[in-house]
């Protein structure tokens, strides 16, 4: 089985961390629903149904996967069991 869940980027924090030139970032998301910069959209609205709060947080020092996420912008997010 996997859950699926739709979360937009509401927090980019760049920081710096390790040594010279190191990169880092928190990266914040949290659930779509109706106040969601993209919209009260019917999708958006079945997603908050089922998934009305939360909020996930990354730490990434990976410079190519911390500009990969958009302030603002939507992503799927997939839940497997690992094992």
């Amino acid at each position: 089985m996997t859950v699926r869940a739709k979360f937009w980027v509401k927090e980019i924090k760049h920081a710096h961390q390790g040594p010279p030139n190191a990169v880092y970032a928190d990266v914040k998301l949290a659930p779509c629903y109706g106040a969601y910069p993209g919209g009260d959209s019917e999708e958006n609205k079945s997603f908050a149904k089922y998934t009305p709060s939360g909020e996930i947080t990354l730490g990434i020092t990976n410079p190519d996967a911390i500009g990969f996420f958009e302030l603002g912008k939507a992503y799927y997010i997939d839940f497997t069991p690992a094992a």
